[in-house]
């Protein structure tokens, strides 16, 4: 459909040379991650219109990179109901995610776009800050400092309050040190980045924003790292466990009421913001979960915490599932399921809190007669299409297609995909039939 041709998606995994323009850059660990625009290559089909890639090296905002990258479809959630950063990229315009081969070499930039297409984005830039500039109420003047610290302190603590279940639900985390980070890094923002991003703008017309871009590229790295150490204070983050979405609209929809009225009845708001907190309270979580490989396999036991089966393989999975959990273990600490027996084959445990419900993990297919007969639940990492006894089963053909399950364990099992959760949206992937 048209949102599918707006957002050009890479199909399947590749590697690649290509060369675009840095418009996005985020440190990552000793690396860079970067976001470019007008990438040009001859072996991308389709091509996408942004690609992100790490890279190790320096950039700049602006700078035009030569690289060699394996490029694949942005990942899509870890499990039903998690974070779903490929619509958040597919709504960037960003087709592609992946990592370069070697260093990332500059080079001089292409051909720029039409004059036309630049001034009149510049152009439109312009009113739109001109109007929001005509809007604002006149401030009383008062001391300098006091208004400094008065301002960034009350806006900090609002916005943390505001994005706290936007943070939950994302990342299952909440930050406790806004307010010290924003007083040091304000005054970057309003003396070097916005000057120089307002330079840009300016110059783009004319094709002369490089230098400009670069400066604004300095300034956000300076405000990177201050935000990096301001995060590594004690107490600078606390893990939570993430919230689901239908908690965070009903939370939304009271603080915006509240935000929008001015009368006594805007506190009313405040009823769907406890509802929210209550849902999020008592949201029920899956029993257990299978990652995309059908390989990597965890249960919640007994002691209310997530064991893997064996080592997983899908570690961006098990990380993603401890972490929405709010569950700072290594990966490695939590390995082995209580009570659960394995051979070189396979494993079988009983389901915890259910009598007489057994789970069967397979390795490999040799132990496909015996646990398909006994098993309730059966997940494989080969295919056991001919296994029919079991009330869910999950092998290697369904967990690649559907991206992933969440199971409930109860008398009579449920399963819930990724694709299923998901359903038809213009950034899922196609389910290839094979037609």
């Amino acid at each position: 459909n048209e949102m599918r041709l707006a957002t050009q998606v890479l199909n399947a995994p590749v590697v690649n040379h290509l060369m675009g323009r840095v418009v996005r850059l985020e440190p990552r660990g000793t690396n860079l991650r970067a976001v470019m625009d007008q990438v040009q290559s001859g072996g991308l089909s389709p091509l996408p219109n942004w690609i992100r890639i790490g890279f190790r090296g320096n950039a700049d905002i602006g700078e035009w990179l030569s690289l060699t990258a394996r490029l694949d479809t942005p990942p899509a959630p870890s499990k039903p109901g998690a974070a779903d950063w490929d619509a958040s990229l597919f709504f960037q315009s960003i087709g592609a995610v992946g990592f370069a081969y070697g260093r990332a070499h500059p080079v001089p930039a292409a051909d720029p776009p039409g004059l036309g297409e630049r001034l009149g984005a510049a152009v439109a830039t312009l009113i739109a800050v001109a109007e929001w500039e005509q809007d604002r109420l006149p401030i009383k003047p008062r001391g300098m400092v006091s208004s400094y610290v008065r301002g960034i302190t009350m806006t900090s603590l609002v916005g943390s309050l505001a994005t706290l279940p936007f943070a939950l639900l994302h990342f299952g985390r909440a930050t406790h040190n806004a307010v010290q980070g924003n007083l040091i890094a304000m005054p970057v923002m309003g003396l070097w980045v916005m000057p120089a991003a307002a330079l840009s703008v300016a110059l783009m017309p004319f094709g002369l924003e490089a230098g400009s871009l670069r400066l604004l590229g300095r300034g956000i790295q300076v405000m990177v790292a201050m935000g990096k150490w301001v995060s590594h204070l004690p107490g600078a983050v606390t893990l939570g466990p993430a919230i689901p979405v239908a908690a965070l609209i009903v939370m939304a929809v009271g603080g915006t009421w509240l935000m929008i009225w001015r009368k006594n009845w805007r506190w009313w708001g405040l009823v769907p913001v406890l509802l929210g907190v209550c849902f999020a309270w008592r949201a029920p979580r899956a029993d257990m979960l299978v990652a995309a490989d059908g390989r990597t396999v965890a249960i919640w036991d007994a002691d209310g915490l997530l064991h893997f089966v064996r080592m997983p393989s899908d570690k961006y999975a098990a990380r993603d599932w401890l972490r929405r959990d709010s569950d700072a273990r290594d990966i490695a600490d939590a390995v082995c399921v209580p009570g659960m027996t394995c051979d070189g084959i396979g494993c079988v445990v009983k389901a915890p809190k259910v009598n007489n419900l057994l789970i069967a993990v397979w390795l490999r297919p040799e132990s496909l007669s015996e646990d398909c007969d006994r098993a309730q639940v059966l997940v494989s990492a080969a295919d056991a299409t001919n296994c029919k006894c079991p009330v869910v089963m999950i092998d290697q053909e369904a967990a690649k297609d559907d991206g992933g399950w969440r199971i409930g364990l109860s008398p009579t099992p449920t399963a819930q995909s990724v694709r299923q959760y998901r359903g038809d949206r213009p950034w899922v992937a196609a389910l290839n039939t094979g037609e």
